[in-house]
């Protein structure tokens, strides 16, 4: 596994701009992959940071980097919870954990992709709704989501974020700073 992953897909959760990012990344070995996100979670807490692995399948990892109170307190909004309920999310207070573990069997064979999944990476709701409902047809604009609701609020984080991934994979090419120097704290 590389840490140009994180950098690549994860600069903006490893900035504080987004509570998490996800990626996939191709395997040849369990067992090292559990050890490298065992190893970094060791690292990141100090961060605030978890890092889970949400599948494995056909040589292929879903990982998924989160910073802890935001998305605790992401996952703890009312509408955030009606919405999350509706998918059999255990929606009571310190509810994080149970989350990510039932967003974890949302992925399991059989199952339809999680839509629901936008709401952990820190989508608007409204946008998140907006594609379930439609289908992920019908939308107002599309980048690093598809929006349905605000378009110059969704437009500005695609900015945002564009930004912080340049700023990131330069300061990685340097080599001046490892991962976690980079991860910000909170």
């Amino acid at each position: 596994m590389s840490d140009d992953y994180l950098i690549e897909y994860c600069s903006p959760t490893l900035a504080s701009i987004k509570c998490a990012s996800m990626f996939s990344c191709r395997i040849k070995d369990e067992y090292e992959l559990g050890q490298w996100v065992l190893s970094h979670n060791r690292r990141f807490a100090e961060n605030g940071l978890g890092m889970i692995t949400l599948y494995i399948r056909n040589g292929r990892a879903l990982i998924f980097l989160f910073r802890f109170s935001a998305l605790r307190s992401l996952l703890e909004k009312q509408d955030v919870k009606e919405f999350l309920s509706r998918y059999g999310y255990p929606m009571e207070k310190g509810c994080l954990f149970a989350c990510l573990q039932h967003l974890k069997q949302r992925f399991l064979p059989g199952h339809p992709f999680p839509d629901e999944i936008g709401i952990f990476l820190g989508y608007p709701l409204d946008d998140v709704e907006g594609f379930v409902h439609n289908r992920g047809k019908n939308f107002k604009a599309a980048g690093l989501w598809k929006v349905y609701g605000d378009v110059e609020r969704s437009m500005d984080s695609f900015r945002k974020m564009k930004r912080c991934r340049t700023e990131y994979s330069r300061r990685w090419k340097e080599g001046k700073e490892d991962i976690y120097e980079m991860a910000v704290t909170g």
